[in-house]
């Protein structure tokens, strides 16, 4: 019974670090794109921002409108009656998120944004044929 318990212990130990592993990987691929999208490496702190971004941490919206001063402008000029989560959203898909990615770090579920992502569209009057990372990255 012992050396169940015992078992159980270390794969339950080994599951955990390799779930930490796994979201180690996909923040370094998303920094590592971001970085590559930007060509510049020093004018932002990514690392920290996707840290905050992933942690869901309440610094994320400020730290985002220091980072990209002229997306908060543009989006609400495009669109007066912005929502904050509208502008999370956004600001996720600047960073290059994946729908996985932004269900896992906000705790909801992948459906919820989807949906959210489909009024983000119509909120924006974005029609279904345009890449809504690639219309992000415009602006």
């Amino acid at each position: 019974m012992w050396f169940a318990i015992f078992g159980y212990s270390i794969l339950s130990k080994h599951f955990t670090v390799l779930e930490l592993y796994q979201k180690v990987l996909r923040s370094e691929k998303i920094i590592s794109d971001m970085r590559a999208k930007l060509n510049r490496k020093d004018d932002i702190d990514l690392e920290n921002l996707v840290k905050l971004a992933m942690n869901d941490d309440i610094a994320f919206i400020p730290k985002i409108k220091s980072s990209f001063p002229n997306l908060y402008d543009n989006l609400i000029e495009m669109n007066r009656s912005m929502t904050s989560d509208e502008f999370k959203l956004c600001a996720l898909l600047k960073l290059g998120f994946t729908t996985k990615d932004i269900a896992e770090y906000n705790h909801i579920s992948v459906r919820t944004v989807q949906t959210r992502k489909s009024r983000l569209r119509k909120s924006f009057g974005i029609s279904a044929d345009i890449d809504l990372y690639k219309w992000i990255d415009t602006l």
